[in-house]
């Protein structure tokens, strides 16, 4: 999904009832939100990255480093887009690992990373 379709699917899944909350590569996750003027995402200390409305560009940049979105339905956060997996409209097949729910695709990504990282340390001990 290209940058400015992830966003417009923040725009069009956010409401202030039911919070949207974001995930990068490296980080906390952040809660996004928005007004009339600004889009928001914060973080659960508080501190947040704030962009007006027609800064299109710098949202599109930052956008462009979310992995994942969560968003609430009942007392869980589960995911409604990943990188791996784009928008997920299946909310039957999850596997919940130390709070957090994932899909299979997910988890299939993690271990391949995981396979090359070996790799990777294999060829750093060798050198």
């Amino acid at each position: 999904m290209e940058p400015k379709e992830l966003y417009e699917f923040l725009l069009e899944g956010y409401s202030p009832s039911n919070s949207i909350w974001v995930y990068f590569e490296i980080g906390q996750p952040r809660r996004f939100w928005h007004n009339s003027a600004s889009v928001y995402f914060q973080d659960e200390a508080g501190y947040y990255d704030s962009f007006g409305l027609c800064e299109k560009e710098n949202i599109y940049k930052y956008v462009s480093k979310i992995v994942r979105v969560e968003k609430k339905f009942g007392e869980e956060r589960y995911p409604i887009w990943t990188i791996d997996d784009g928008i997920i409209e299946d909310f039957t097949h999850f596997v919940k690992i130390r709070g957090k729910y994932y899909t299979i695709n997910q988890i299939e990504c993690i271990f391949d990373k995981i396979e090359e990282i070996k790799k990777d340390l294999q060829y750093i001990t060798r050198a």
